[in-house]
Parts: C-alpha cells; sequence; structure tokens
C-alpha cells in the first residue's frame, strides 16, 4: 500500500497505526477509508484518568494505634503471633477471654478481624465503629453480628447447598476402614507406607478409584471436601483434584485431630505429607489445601495457639521460597523449616528413602537465622538457582513460546512493565497475558484507572471464550 493511501480524508494526517486513528477534523463522524483489510476501525477522543472514580483504598491501622485503642476504652487483649485476640463485642469484657470459640482475632498487619462467636469479618474500621456505637448506646448487643444477620437468608442457602452437595458425594463413598481393596488403593496413589490407622484417624474416605480428603471448618465440622483421582496422566504429573466448593475452598487438613492443648505442629504442602509426618512423629500436622501457592489470612488465627510452627515443605528451591514467604505471615520468631540446605525432601518421600522422620524433625532449624545470609549460606543458594534453572524459571505461558524464551517465565518478586502508544494493544496483550496464567491458577489481580469494569470484563470474557 501506498503512503498516500495512508492518510485520513478528513485531516489529512498520516495514522499511528493501521489499527487506530484519532481524527482530528470530524471525530464523531470521520469517513476515513484508509485500512482496506478487515479491522476495526476506532475514532476516539483521548481517554484521560476520570478524576470522579473516588477511589478510596483501605487505611492499614498500625499496631500502636490499634492497641490503644483498646486501652483507652478498658477492653481486654492479648497481643498474639500474628494477631491481637480479644472478645467478641457482645457483650463487652475487661476479663482475659476464656478458652471457648468466643475470641476475636485481629490482623496486626491488614487491620482485618474475624469473630468466631458471630461468625462475622471485616476491616478494622467496622470493629471500632461497633465498639463505640455500643459505648455510646450503652447496649450489650453486638451489632456485628446483626450486620451478618442481614444476609443471613442468602447464607444458609448457600450452606444448605453446600451441604447436600457434600452429602452427596459422600453417601457414594465409603470411610477407608470399611474398604476391601484397600492394598490396591493405596498402591495406586503410592502411598502404601501409610497405615489405615492413620488414614482412619484423618477420616479419608474412598469412592472407587478416587480418594475423598475431608476439611474441617474451626469449630471441627465438615465445610468441604477435596477428591483425588486415581490415575495419572503421567509419572511426574499431580492426580487430579476436584474441590466442594470449588472457589471459596481454604482451610487446613487435619484439622480435626489437633487438641486445645498441643503446642507445635508441622505444616506440609500435600495432605498424604500430613498423614505421614503425623504417622512417624506423632506430631499434630496440618497441610494447606492449595499447597505453596497461598496461605489464606482466615487460617492464621487458627495458628496462634501454637508457639512452634515447622514447615516441612521439601528441598527445592520453590519450597524453600514458599517457606520463606509463610514464615513472614506466620511470624519467624516461632518458626522452622526442614529440607532446604539439609537434603530432607518431603514427609512421603523421605519415608521411600527410608529416612528416619524423627530423627529429621529434631533437625529443624529457625527459619529467622537462615534469612541471615552470610557469604556461604549465599554461595549455596546461588548454586542452587544455577543447578534447577526450570524450577527458578518461573511459570511458562502456554500460548507464548516465544515469550517464555525472552522472560523465561512467570516469576514471583519481579514487577515487568509493558508500555506503548494509545491503541497499541496493552491492554489486549495484558488481558491475554493475564488470562494464559489464570487457567494455569495463578491469582491475577487488575487495577484499571481508564477502562470501566464492565467493559474490561466483556473483553475479557471475549478473549476467554476464543481461547476455550
Amino acid at each position: 500500500m501506498k503512503a498516500a493511501a495512508l492518510r485520513c480524508l478528513c485531516c489529512q494526517q498520516v495514522p499511528l497505526s493501521k489499527w487506530f486513528h484519532r481524527c482530528t477534523t470530524n471525530a464523531g463522524a470521520c469517513s476515513c477509508n484508509i485500512r482496506r483489510q478487515p479491522v476495526l476501525k476506532i475514532h476516539s477522543k483521548q481517554r484521560p484518568f476520570s478524576s470522579s472514580m473516588n477511589i478510596q483504598p483501605t487505611r492499614i491501622p498500625p499496631l500502636s494505634e490499634m492497641k490503644q485503642f483498646f486501652d483507652n476504652h478498658k477492653i481486654y487483649y492479648e497481643q498474639g503471633y500474628t494477631c491481637l485476640i480479644s472478645t467478641c463485642p457482645a457483650p463487652l469484657k475487661s476479663e482475659p477471654p476464656s478458652e471457648g470459640l468466643e475470641k476475636i482475632y485481629i490482623n496486626m498487619n491488614t487491620g482485618n478481624y474475624v469473630c468466631n462467636h458471630c461468625n462475622s469479618k471485616g476491616h478494622w474500621s467496622k470493629l471500632q465503629n461497633n465498639l463505640i456505637k455500643m459505648e455510646d448506646n450503652q447496649k450489650k448487643h453486638c451489632h456485628l453480628a446483626r450486620d451478618e444477620r442481614k444476609g443471613e437468608d442468602t447464607t444458609t442457602d448457600d450452606h444448605l447447598k453446600l451441604k447436600e452437595e457434600i452429602d452427596n458425594v459422600l453417601s457414594k463413598c465409603v470411610h477407608i476402614s470399611a474398604k476391601k481393596a484397600t492394598k490396591q488403593l493405596l498402591a495406586r496413589f503410592d502411598i502404601k507406607d501409610l497405615t489405615l490407622d492413620t488414614l482412619g484417624k484423618f477420616n479419608i474416605y474412598v469412592c472407587e478409584k478416587d480418594v475423598v480428603i475431608p476439611y474441617y471448618d474451626r469449630r471441627k465440622k465438615l465445610k468441604a471436601i477435596k477428591t483425588l483421582s486415581g490415575t495419572r496422566k503421567s509419572a511426574k504429573s499431580t492426580f487430579d483434584e476436584i474441590t466442594i466448593p470449588k472457589y471459596d475452598f481454604h482451610g487446613l487438613f487435619g484439622w480435626n485431630t489437633i487438641d486445645r492443648e498441643d503446642t507445635e505442629v508441622i505444616l506440609t504442602l500435600s495432605e498424604f505429607d500430613a498423614m505421614m509426618a503425623y504417622q512417624e512423629t506423632k506430631c499434630p500436622s496440618l497441610a494447606l489445601p492449595k499447597g505453596g501457592s497461598i496461605l489464606h489470612p482466615e487460617v492464621l488465627p487458627w495458628l496462634e495457639q501454637f508457639t512452634k510452627v515447622i514447615l516441612w515443605f521439601g528441598n527445592d528451591v520453590n519450597s524453600w521460597q514458599s517457606a520463606k514467604y509463610f514464615s513472614k505471615k506466620l511470624n519467624e520468631d516461632r518458626c522452622f523449616v526442614i529440607g532446604p540446605g539439609q537434603n530432607i525432601s518431603s514427609p512421603l518421600a523421605s519415608k521411600k528413602q527410608s529416612v528416619n522422620l524423627n530423627n529429621a524433625l529434631r533437625h529443624a532449624v529457625p527459619v529467622r537465622s537462615q534469612s541471615i545470609t552470610s557469604f556461604h549460606d549465599l554461595r549455596k543458594e546461588v548454586f542452587s538457582e544455577l543447578a534447577h534453572v526450570d524450577q527458578v524459571a518461573g511459570i511458562k505461558w502456554a500460548r507464548y513460546p516465544q515469550l517464555n524464551k525472552l522472560l523465561k517465565g512467570h516469576r514471583r518478586g519481579e514487577l515487568t512493565v509493558l508500555t506503548g502508544p494509545t491503541g497499541s494493544g496493552k491492554t489486549t496483550f495484558i488481558s491475554e497475558y493475564s488470562l494464559d496464567l489464570c487457567t494455569q491458577g495463578v491469582h491475577t489481580l487488575w487495577g484499571s484507572f481508564e477502562i470501566k469494569n464492565v467493559r474490561l470484563m466483556k473483553m475479557m470474557l471475549t478473549q476467554f471464550s476464543m481461547y476455550i
């Protein structure tokens, strides 16, 4: 195509690209026919940043401010490892909380609270306003519980549907202790070293060739299940998982085995690892529902009773990074780690290698001391990254092999900036970029200050429908 044919018929200007042209003469009804390919014609004014969005980020209160508020209002509290702990504000008490479930936990880093008595949760400002109202009105009724009851019908319906769905799955299953073909089942999942007593203590169920793993809430009531398929696509692949509920799935596997008097716990990345750790060491063991990808803030209050938390994830680079990241959330002062630098794998793998798990537990080292880097430790970490390039390369994109060659994958802790002129396709590419990662289980957060959410979601759904 000749250069003369690329000029706008209205303003006679050369467009920035064949995809976009902003007509300076007749932007509303430009009769430009410069693009003869079947592409979308866009004539738009400049998209300014909106001043009417009135976005107010949630303020994170300092720890000193929250403690000062409790002191000024003479409300008893104690400082835990990750939370400030008090009683439910219905009624207010100036005495230590009892050993029941009426405690309220306020995260010291985010200001978010969870009340076990009211089943209420929210931000510090909501709790603070409620306490002030109760004092002003001289009432002993908790407004938090009243706010939660506004949506009680919807919440109850959701819980009933969830319970019905879980009961429907469990009705087709039997307890592991009643399964006749147990040996074949354990061999299929490669967990022959786990005993029936251990599997029974954690209330494992079986359904034909699948294993159903229960998850319990803080009150030790069944709240979710995870089904592991008994077949693998390859030797290196993990088992197919189906969770109920599908999205709001969080908690700690093995919580039904925890006593109030327990002060030491082992955290693992899989349910089988947790059961093996408990079987060999008799130390209370829990598993994170989503492995090393996330530690949900709502489970932090569950772990307040433990003075020692042992992270037993494995000896690879990703496990060490997850251990360091989670220990910052859990309070490094009480966290210990097994694996990195000790050539000790996860509990189940270590058992297969004839490793004495009790000895491995005794050699757990504090996380904080290893976080103080010496030249010797730094040299080992650098060598480990050079020796395990694939493990530190990040999550690769399924549809962009050239981008994988350039960036080596999406890595945690890195910031990538994409720039370009208006209309060059930045938003379109970032949408495809995030959809690709989202389908692989990577959590994606969008912050757009010029495109409305409805338009953005419509565009991404259209792109996703073409992808699938």
